[in-house]
C-alpha cells in the first residue's frame, strides 16, 4: 500500500506539529495569563525583560508590563537612547529578591526589591573587574484592566563597588 500525501494532510499534521512543539517549549511566564500574574511575579518579569533586551523592538514588550509615568518614559524614548540603556549595555545578574510589599489600596501596592549585578558596560569588561552595583528600588504598581503593570519608581538607592587594581590601592603611611 502506498502512502499517498496530499497538501491538505500534510498541512493538517504539520499544523499539529507546530501546536505540540510550542507547548512544550513554553517557560514559566508562558503557562500564565498576564491577568494572572502576582505584583512581585511582574516585577521580577519586566526585570528579566529589561536585563535582556537584544532588540529595539522589544521596548513594545517592555511597555506592555508597564503604565503611568514609566509607560510614558519608554514611550518617549528614542530608538538610540532605549539602545544605549539596554541594549548596549550587558549585566551579569549575581542576586534579585523582593524585599517588601506595601499593599496601599487592593488596586495599588509597593515593591521594594534588591538587585545585585556586575556592570560589563559596553565593552564587556571581564566580570572579576567589573563594578558591582547593588540597586534597592521601590517600585508603585497599579492594577488595571485585572492586571498587575508597573506605574513608577518611587524611590531608589544604588551602591557601586569599583574592582580593585595593584595601582588604585591606597596605602596609610605610618606618621
Amino acid at each position: 500500500m502506498q502512502l499517498h500525501w496530499n497538501k491538505r494532510v500534510f498541512m493538517k499534521w504539520f499544523g499539529w506539529l507546530l501546536v505540540c512543539v510550542s507547548l512544550s517549549a513554553c517557560t514559566k511566564y508562558c503557562s500564565k495569563s498576564p491577568g494572572d500574574y502576582s505584583p512581585e511575579e511582574v516585577v521580577e518579569h519586566y526585570l528579566e525583560l529589561a536585563l535582556n533586551v537584544t532588540r529595539v523592538e522589544q521596548k513594545a514588550e517592555m511597555m506592555e508590563w508597564t503604565s503611568g509615568d514609566l509607560a510614558s518614559a519608554l514611550a518617549q524614548a528614542t530608538d538610540e537612547t532605549f539602545k544605549g540603556a539596554y541594549i548596549d549595555r550587558k549585566y551579569d545578574v549575581q542576586r534579585f529578591s523582593i524585599v517588601r510589599r506595601a499593599d496601599q489600596t487592593p488596586r495599588e501596592t509597593e515593591i521594594t526589591y534588591l538587585l545585585v549585578y556586575k556592570d560589563l558596560g559596553k565593552g564587556g569588561v571581564a566580570v572579576e573587574e567589573a563594578t558591582l552595583v547593588e540597586v534597592e528600588n521601590t517600585v508603585s504598581l497599579m492594577k488595571s484592566k485585572g492586571r498587575w503593570l508597573i506605574d513608577e519608581v518611587v524611590g531608589s538607592k544604588t551602591t557601586f563597588d569599583f574592582a580593585v587594581t595593584e595601582e588604585s590601592k591606597i596605602e596609610a603611611s605610618a606618621p
